[in-house]
């Protein structure tokens, strides 16, 4: 049995979402893990927008690419009233090769 990720090897690097169109890039992202992967309703979500959080507007946003392609994105939100808590949310799409 052979394994196909052998055959390309990806460059997988983390980048932050620093530009608008990054981070709706992440939005979409999550749309299509929580909508079309999991089957999550989730009201007003579509697909161009992608779905957005009233948290994310302070948030450090990471985007995860295998190649140019992005897989993954990771949402870092510290507490304004207690810098030493964190809530961090991760999202990444299932590829077939």
């Amino acid at each position: 049995m052979s394994d196909d990720r052998s055959a390309r090897p990806t460059k997988f690097h983390v980048r932050t979402a620093a530009t608008q169109e990054e981070r709706r890039v992440a939005f979409q992202l999550r749309y299509r893990v929580f909508v079309e992967e999991l089957h999550r309703e989730i009201a007003g979500a579509r697909p161009e927008q992608g779905i957005e959080e009233p948290s994310d507007e302070h948030a450090t946003i990471l985007l995860g690419y295998d190649g140019d392609m992005p897989v993954a994105t990771v949402t870092i939100n510290a507490l304004a009233e207690d810098r030493k808590s964190t809530r961090l949310n991760s999202s990444h799409v299932k590829r077939s090769r």
